[in-house]
């Protein structure tokens, strides 16, 4: 299915006429928007490869189209979508990118306006809120008369959390490890014994850096210190191991680095970085 490629238009100027493809390298295709109700369900699953999913008005900044995916798509390792992300106003300081093929398709007419849903979600979500505060009015709403009788579930699915070999050639691997036991083992392996690098040397906090007393490979690791934005670049040398530490970092650098790590183009370029998996 092929439509007119344009990189400069941007989802505010898509007419009611009109619906975007936004694929993980970029690229975007601009298509008319079928008529017939019947076939727009199929189109849609075609582009995305599978099951459709809305992404809830709340999590983008778009007026005029809604925003579709794959509802599987970070299960089945499709890529993940920086551009297309971005392009909605993804918050992507707070959760993870979309993956897979990103549709901006025309909002439906006869639904609310989506600064409306957007209004009711966050009406809904602080109704919660605050009646596990223990507000009256939002207890009563509920039903309830205590916190105590609200039950929260959490079903979000656990975040995955995996340890980084950056070699000085920039190469990255990628391990998933299963308990701390593993993920010493792993490191081990890799590296030998290790040093952790000062927290205070580099400007990420969201990963330690390893790095081995004796290294094999004595090359210093450039690509490292580039994306974790070590001060003065004193480069560690030979392979260094990144792992999570944790903590909240909404630093310009962390936001570049993990985009590398998951597959941004322009993120890689600038540090070097060029994931192997």
């Amino acid at each position: 299915m092929t439509g007119t490629q344009d990189q400069a238009i941007t989802p505010d100027q898509l007419t009611p006429e009109q619906y975007m493809v936004v694929y993980p390298d970029g690229r975007r295709e601009i298509h008319p928007w079928p008529e017939d109700e019947s076939a727009r369900l199929p189109l849609m699953k075609r582009h995305v490869e599978g099951y459709i999913e809305y992404v809830p008005p709340a999590s983008h900044t778009l007026q005029t189209h809604e925003v579709v995916v794959n509802e599987e798509g970070m299960v089945n390792d499709l890529p993940p979508n920086w551009p297309g992300s971005r392009l909605i106003g993804y918050d992507l300081r707070q959760q993870p990118p979309l993956h897979g093929n990103v549709l901006i398709v025309p909002h439906n007419p006869d639904d609310p306006p989506m600064e409306a849903q957007r209004r009711n979600a966050r009406k809904h979500d602080n109704l919660f809120a605050l009646a596990l505060a223990g507000d009256r009015e939002a207890l009563a709403a509920l039903g309830v008369q205590s916190p105590d009788q609200i039950t929260v579930i959490d079903t979000r699915p656990q975040p995955r959390v995996y340890l980084y070999l950056i070699h000085p050639d920039g190469r990255v691997e990628r391990y998933e490890p299963q308990g701390k036991e593993a993920a010493r083992t792993w490191v081990e392996e890799k590296i030998g014994h290790a040093y952790r690098m000062h927290p205070e040397a580099h400007v990420v906090r969201a990963y330690a850096a390893l790095y081995a007393v004796n290294p094999k490979d004595r090359t210093p690791n450039v690509p490292a210190s580039i994306g974790l934005g070590v001060w003065g670049m004193r480069h560690a040398l030979g392979p260094v191991v990144l792992m999570p530490t944790g903590q909240e970092d909404e630093t310009l650098l962390h936001d570049r680095l993990h985009r590398a790590l998951n597959g941004d183009p322009e993120a890689q370029r600038e540090t070097g970085l060029t994931p192997a998996w």
